[in-house]
Formats: C-alpha cells, structure tokens, sequence
C-alpha cells in the first residue's frame, strides 16, 4: 500500500454532530520508515529512524513556564571565608588515609 502524505481524516457521527481525527499513517512521508501507534501522552507520530513528526514538539502539547529563579543573593565576606575555610579543612581531611580521617569532617 503507498504512503500517503496528508492523513486521512475519519468523520465521526455523534447525534447531530460530527467529529473529525486525524488517521495514522502507515509510514514515514520523509524515509518511508514504518510508523508506530501515536504517543498515548500526546497523540503524535513520530519516525523512530529520521525523528519526523506530524506535529511539531511546540504544538503537542502546551508550554510549562516555569518561574524565573530569584537573584542570588551576594555573600559578606565573614560568609565567604567560613565557606572556603569548611572547603580546606574536608578538602585537608580527604587527604589523609581513611583510617585517620576525621568521620565528623564531610563535605555535605
């Protein structure tokens, strides 16, 4: 059976209205890959061997927006010499043979 392009659309009756959907297609339009069932999550068909996609990423699905993550926060100098001297000393403590480690020094 040849590929067809376009998909074909299957008319639905429902009482006094009629629902059109897009039928799957058999194969790829691109490479001529045979394609599988459409994604349950957003009903797209998407090539496994050249990536095609009867829609596009964008369209399947609505956007997430996120929140812009806040400012950082700038450090006084007091916080920065404890950050870098807590590093010194885990960095001091990795170095000597496990046995002699100090087990409350981590670098948590």
């Amino acid at each position: 059976m040849r590929n067809r392009a376009i998909a074909q659309v299957k008319k639905l009756s429902v009482g006094y209205h009629s629902i059109s959907l897009p039928m799957p297609l058999d194969n790829c339009p691109k490479c001529n890959h045979r394609l599988g069932a459409p994604l349950k999550s957003s009903g797209r068909q998407v090539c496994m061997k050249c990536g095609w996609s009867d829609k596009p990423r964008q369209a399947a699905g609505q956007p997430q927006r996120q929140k812009p993550a806040p400012p950082p926060r700038d450090l006084t100098p007091d916080e920065i010499h404890k950050i870098l001297s807590k590093a010194a000393e885990v960095s001091l403590n990795n170095m000597k043979p496990k046995g002699k480690q100090d087990p409350t020094l981590t670098g948590e």
